[in-house]
């Protein structure tokens, strides 16, 4: 899905698209439908939506990444991307690492 939504990306940021990808923008629904199970209510999970928010995000990556190589040298968006990624990633490791800690005092109690 992710090939969806930077073709959608990069039509908002009013990039030139290829008439291929145009061509291919079908076949890329017609997988979608098919992998999500559009038409079963059951399969809509905070799974399948955090696989689409996923997916989004996937596809802002590459239209961004894209668009910021025009301007930027390709290390400096390596360096920003783990960057975001590390200071995004470290108050979820804390949490998770404060909570092993109680749970370890709790263990240690008994």
């Amino acid at each position: 899905m992710s090939p969806f939504f930077a073709f959608l990306f990069s039509m908002v940021m009013k990039e030139k698209v290829s008439k291929q990808t145009v061509l291919y923008l079908p076949l890329f629904i017609i997988g979608a439908i098919i992998l999500i199970d559009l038409f079963q209510f059951d399969s809509y999970t905070v799974y399948a939506w955090a696989g689409v928010v996923s997916a989004m995000l996937a596809g802002g990556a590459a239209t961004s990444i894209r668009y910021l190589s025009r301007s930027h040298h390709t290390y400096e968006i390596v360096f920003c991307f783990l960057a975001t990624g590390t200071i995004v990633a470290l108050p979820l490791m804390w949490m998770n690492m404060s909570s092993l800690l109680l749970m370890g005092g709790f263990i240690c109690l008994e």
